[in-house]
């Protein structure tokens, strides 16, 4: 059951936020990884995986991507690792990278992108079907804001505040050891000092 609710706590102030958008799930998804699940209607995609900290892809991908840029008149570019670089925590088993590949990309606004990341190797006997990942750190250096509600991806430019509306409210993230962002949850002393304050009217 895909259900994640926040329990209502009583609070002074009428604060506490109720998650119950994820009880609309259906019950039955394809696999995280499952290319079918992943792809957009038409041609391919980047996942945008703010639980990836760096950029990667499998073989796959890298394969129909290249061949359609190739068509185009744009071509891949391939680069030894300088060392083989072990992967966790992607599909089913650890992955082993030994190159990275520069991948041209055609975006809706007529725009070429260059996707550059480690490949998990595959070929016609060994399936690489993980999807590309565009992480952490590639969102932080194009100075990116995304936006899931309305499907946008907003590039702030260098030196640009952003302004959000008037009664915006923002949550501090945290960067962990492992290059992670998280929303930290266990703020509880402040949470007993927020209900024993008065409410201002």
């Amino acid at each position: 059951e895909y259900m994640f609710i926040v329990e209502d706590l009583d609070l002074v102030f009428d604060d506490v936020l109720d998650l119950q958008h994820l009880d609309s799930i259906p019950e039955e998804r394809p696999p995280a990884y499952s290319h079918s699940a992943v792809r957009p209607a038409k041609g391919e995609g980047l996942v945008i995986d703010t639980g990836a900290v760096e950029d990667l892809s499998g073989f796959d991908f890298v394969q129909r991507q290249s061949q359609d840029a190739e068509k185009h008149g744009y071509k891949a570019e391939w680069t030894v690792l300088d060392k083989p670089r072990k992967l966790s925590g992607v599909g089913d088993n650890a992955k082993v990278c030994t190159h990275a590949v520069k991948l041209p990309c055609a975006i809706k606004n007529g725009k070429i992108m260059n996707f550059i990341a480690p490949m998990i190797p595959g070929g016609p006997k060994t399936p690489s079907p993980v999807p590309p990942l565009m992480g952490l750190r590639t969102l932080a250096y194009l100075g990116a804001i995304v936006d899931p509600k309305n499907k946008k991806l907003y590039l702030v430019p260098e030196g640009k505040s952003v302004i959000v509306p008037e009664g915006t409210e923002t949550w501090d993230l945290e960067e962990t050891r492992s290059g992670h962002v998280v929303l930290p949850v266990s703020f509880w002393e402040e949470l007993e000092r927020a209900r024993a304050t008065p409410s201002k009217l």
